[in-house]
């Protein structure tokens, strides 16, 4: 792997060029993602501290982690202050940050997170995710080392809500494909294809086919798992099937079960992201009505679901399409974006719009579990 490759040539001292000139400060070595190492380094002169990320320009993951960041310019992302090229190294340098949410649970000497920390971290996930996704990108990656803290100045390690960055953009893929009428791209599967990591990935990610904005959701409905319960039911596997071994243990287990220790909250939460389908736009602010104990979010939700039941008169009115409105066009007709269509989708919508409701049911709410044995695309969901 890239990362192998990168290790057999010397770090360079300094990257960089005219006032855009970096030191590597060797011996801070901050981390290791899936095709680079990170350093910590300094400006040369203004002496501000800085993170060095270096890839082996054998990869070919460089230049699309250099586009989103730039898609991201700061928000939600790290800052970043130069990109180029040294030797055979791909070099991007960014804001120092704090730790990551893996080493912030690390810290805990029971290895496991609080309720309010985790709803803390819930809610600045999705709204990073949120951001994200405005962009026309999806993660690809969601998992606890792919999440930095804010500087601790002033402040503990164990403080998530100064602020959460996303990082190792480096398997993001667009979503977004404004050739088509729908703006979404179209439905594939590759079942020879995975990418992401095993213990976090969806069950989609697992079969091969191709990403939109739920996979990002599922992910991190299992990191919030995790976080709130030190460990998965699925980690343990081993050997060379263990991706199908874990992806059928997603696919076959209840959400009772798959949610056993965390708080009911997240059984309201993977019920809701596993029943989303490929195209369609997720309903933020319900997944951040969930999260917001503060204000009674599980209160909130049962007030709604207790209104809708008495108010139904049908399936149909449990439920909202929550198909992409700024991405739907009738047949025939040619779809036009407005210039406002992307600061739209990030804006909160009011509490009173019609959330599309899933209540997880104690039984029977496993995920069924297709397994090709040869690639294909088509319109399976």
């Amino acid at each position: 792997m890239a990362e192998d490759d990168s290790r057999k040539d010397p770090v360079p001292p300094q990257v960089g060029d005219g006032r855009n000139r970096y030191e590597i400060i060797r011996t801070a070595h901050l981390g290791s993602g899936h095709f680079g190492d990170v350093y910590m380094g300094q400006h040369y002169t203004s002496r501000e501290k800085v993170a060095v990320k270096l890839e082996h320009r054998s990869g070919s993951i460089a230049r699309r982690e250099w586009e989103v960041m730039s898609a991201m310019d700061g928000n939600g992302a790290p800052r970043v202050h130069y990109t180029g090229m040294h030797g055979r190294y791909y070099v991007m340098v960014m804001d120092l940050l704090g730790p990551t949410l893996q080493r912030l649970l690390e810290s805990k000497p029971n290895r496991h997170l609080s309720f309010d920390q985790v709803m803390i971290i819930g809610t600045k996930c999705v709204e990073l995710l949120r951001k994200l996704h405005a962009k026309g990108y999806v993660h690809g990656d969601v998992k606890p080392e792919n999440f930095l803290c804010s500087p601790s100045e002033g402040s503990t390690i164990s403080d998530p809500s100064k602020g959460l960055y996303m990082i190792d953009l480096g398997l993001a893929s667009k979503w977004r494909d404004s050739s088509r009428a729908n703006g979404h791209i179209s439905y594939g599967q590759r079942v020879d294809h995975f990418s992401g990591t095993v213990r976090y990935a969806s069950v989609n990610a697992h079969l091969g086919r191709w990403l939109s904005r739920r996979d990002d959701l599922e992910s991190l409905g299992y990191m919030l798992l995790y976080l709130f319960n030190g460990s998965l039911p699925w980690q343990g596997y081993c050997g060379d099937d263990k991706n199908m071994q874990v992806c059928e243990t997603k696919g076959r287990l209840t959400i009772e079960s798959m949610c056993r220790g965390a708080p009911e909250i997240m059984q309201y939460y993977i019920a809701y992201v596993k029943n989303l389908k490929f195209e369609d736009r997720p309903q933020y602010d319900y997944l951040l009505m969930l999260f917001d104990s503060v204000n009674g979010g599980m209160r909130k939700v049962r007030t709604l679901i207790e209104q809708r039941s008495t108010e139904a008169t049908d399936k149909d009115s449990w439920e909202d399409d929550s198909r992409d409105k700024e991405t739907t066009a009738t047949a025939g007709q040619k779809r036009k974006r407005s210039n406002n269509e992307e600061s739209a989708e990030t804006e909160a919508e009011p509490i009173a719009k019609k959330y599309k409701l899933v209540v997880p049911k104690r039984i029977k709410t496993h995920q069924w579990v297709i397994i090709s044995t040869s690639a294909r695309t088509g319109n399976v969901r």
